[in-house]
């Protein structure tokens, strides 16, 4: 059962890796927004490549790629929530006059690292990516400027 359920989430994941590959492409208008928009000129005159999803609010390709992304997470992350939490209950429910003081902290430091790491991927992860991919589909125009600017610096 292992087995089947790893290789159907490993085929989700590389299902996203071909369509970051395929979606991910230029906006058909790109040489007209790099003019519309002025904020790209800097970027224009620095030199390099500049890859334009479109518009914001209108990532004419990648939002297909943003929606199964978003579909991926939903399918796979109640499998990570369900083993971090069964392996966190398991050494919680650890009968602890049958282990010695070094073995019940160990499984003390164990379960802390996992509450550090749950918190680490919601705070640097998480959070970000879910800003990042939500303002690719909704124009942050509406946001005030010092929002942005507290956003920027609290998920960068």
């Amino acid at each position: 059962n292992q087995s089947i359920i790893n290789i159907l989430l490993n085929a989700i994941l590389l299902a996203n890796v071909l369509g970051f590959e395929y979606f991910g492409r230029d906006h058909d208008e790109k040489d007209q927004l790099m003019m519309q928009l002025p904020e790209l000129d800097w970027f224009s005159r620095r030199g390099g490549t500049i890859f334009l999803f479109g518009p914001p609010g209108d990532p004419q390709y990648f939002k297909w790629e943003i929606l199964f992304l978003a579909l991926s997470i939903i399918i796979i992350s109640p499998f990570l929530i369900f083993f971090t939490l069964d392996a966190m209950r398991n050494i919680s429910k650890t009968n602890t006059k049958f282990l010695s003081g070094y073995t019940r902290a160990m499984a003390r430091r164990l379960f802390i690292t996992f509450i550090v790491q749950c918190l680490g991927a919601v705070v640097c992860y998480i959070v970000p990516l879910t800003f990042m991919l939500s303002f690719m589909l909704i124009d942050p125009h509406f946001v005030p400027g010092w929002l942005c600017a507290c956003l920027r610096f609290l998920l960068v």
